[in-house]
């Protein structure tokens, strides 16, 4: 790895990082200060893997608005001068046939070499920042208790179980997202009935991959706590609050009630895309990828017998704070 970096002044030993997730559809940083102190976080949706399931590679297009994002987080990091960086890709990034060029901007901009996750690595980092995150009410401790992390983003979910120290007992990774749910399967506006069965047939068969992969699985969802993150999970909890505008102190810890989800996904997935964009909670970006997450929230839910899920706004960012990954300072 190349040992350039991006030059922040007056770069002081405290302990301050800076984290960029390059996802399939966000572009992601976290600046957060020493120990535990404050963290700000800035999700541009740049839409990274736009037509990446039809072509394998990601497009000039969607590079440059992963650059532009980049140019302005650059300006953010270099105004907190962290003492170090990490720069991690995902589902993305791992898909593309080219995605030496994605790295290349990122070097471009920011003078770093970017970790390329697998999606067990991906799993095991979010559920440390998922699990080290929430309140202490949220994550109820006790014999038996296990805690089992979703991860629901552009371009594939996770599931990860394992104990309140952040230790994990098992990681698997599915080839599916909300933005492959939106692009391979809703296609009309609203989406068809037929669509949404189609997408929720193909959600239950990676399930069953779940199923099979996830040891223990079963006996976490009965005995444990289950945590959501990404996108779909914080936006579910700002819609069935009515939060306009956006508050990450009632989303992040909310409980998401399996009865309370089915009457958002019937809603969304009712509705036109103008009507969407009309709810209080939903940002407008995600407009068009909301009932493709959801298709996998309830999905999900009703196959694996979920009758709760704790929403939070800590994952994989979080995480690198706390994994002994590859930084630059």
């Amino acid at each position: 790895m190349t040992t350039a970096v991006l030059r922040t002044a007056d770069r002081g030993a405290d302990g301050s990082m800076a984290v960029v997730d390059l996802g399939t559809i966000t572009t992601r940083l976290l600046l957060a200060g020493p120990g535990s102190g404050s963290r700000q976080r800035f999700a541009p949706i740049t839409a990274m893997g736009a037509d990446l399931a039809t072509t394998g590679r990601l497009s000039a297009e969607a590079l440059g608005r992963v650059r532009e994002a980049l140019r302005t987080h650059r300006e953010r990091i270099e105004a907190f001068a962290p003492q170090t960086m990490r720069v991690v890709a995902t589902a993305a990034a791992r898909e593309a046939s080219n995605r030496a060029d994605l790295f290349e901007v990122v070097r471009e901009v920011l003078g770093l070499d970017t970790e390329l996750l697998s999606g067990e690595d991906e799993g095991r980092i979010t559920f440390a920042g998922a699990v080290g995150s929430l309140p202490a009410s949220s994550l109820p401790e006790g014999p038996g208790v296990g805690y089992a992390v979703l991860d629901i983003g552009g371009g594939s979910t996770e599931c990860v179980t394992g104990a309140l120290d952040g230790s994990v007992t098992a990681v698997f990774s599915a080839d599916i997202g909300a933005g492959k749910v939106a692009a391979g399967f809703l296609r009309h506006d609203p989406p068809l009935a037929e669509e949404l069965s189609a997408a929720l047939s193909v959600v239950q068969l990676h399930l069953d991959d779940f199923r099979r992969e996830v040891a223990g699985l079963a006996d976490t969802i009965a005995a444990g706590t289950v945590i959501g993150v990404g996108g779909t999970f914080t936006s579910l909890a700002a819609i069935e609050q009515g939060l306009d505008p956006y508050d990450s102190s009632r989303v992040h810890g909310a409980v998401l009630h399996r009865d309370d989800v089915e009457d958002v996904f019937r809603m969304l997935a009712t509705e036109s895309r103008a009507d969407r964009l009309t709810n209080p909670g939903l940002d407008p970006e995600r407009v068009d990828l909301i009932v493709g997450g959801c298709v996998i929230v309830v999905e999900t839910m009703r196959h694996l017998g979920i009758e709760r899920i704790v929403a939070s706004e800590a994952d994989l960012m979080d995480g690198c704070l706390l994994d002994p990954g590859p930084r630059f300072s």
